[in-house]
């Protein structure tokens, strides 16, 4: 699926289609929950909780970043999951087609069928990406909330 490539004009770099698919799906899902509200309001409350003159260095506690980092597994996971499982299954039908009928050349029908599986399972997923992009939104707030009290604290 990366083999057709576009440049990203924000950085300059190549980004696959489905790279770009997922970052306007995120985009638009962000945009729908007012996340940019919750942005300025993030700021707002960083603010109160750690007023600039009182800004001190704050090593966060390693379960904070461990925790965070277990987070961000599991929503990447839950995103992209259903279209490898969708594409192993697909892998293996094709191994048992292979194996029950050898004269029949499997790579000129693998490649369309897992391309044609992969972007069926990506509209199909799309309504439950968004739904999980909402909820790792919405749980932003609260998990970044210690970080800034942290550095509020002297």
């Amino acid at each position: 699926f990366s083999l057709a490539n576009i440049i990203n004009p924000l950085t300059s770099t190549n980004a696959s289609l489905i790279d770009q698919f997922y970052t306007l799906v995120a985009t638009l899902v962000f945009l729908t929950i007012d996340g940019h509200h919750m942005v300025l309001l993030g700021v707002e409350r960083t603010f109160q909780l750690a007023p600039i003159d009182r800004v001190g260095s704050y090593l966060p506690p390693i379960e904070l970043v461990f925790g965070m980092g277990r987070e961000i597994f599991l929503t990447a996971s839950r995103i992209a999951l259903p279209v490898l499982t969708a594409l192993l299954l697909t892998d293996v039908a094709l191994a048992m087609v292979a194996r029950s009928v050898p004269q029949l050349n499997v790579f000129v029908v693998g490649m369309p069928a897992k391309i044609a599986v992969g972007f069926l399972m990506l509209i199909v997923t799309v309504p439950t990406v968004a739904y999980i992009m909402a909820r790792a939104f919405g749980d932003l707030i609260s998990i970044l909330t210690p970080f800034a009290a942290g550095l509020g604290a002297r």
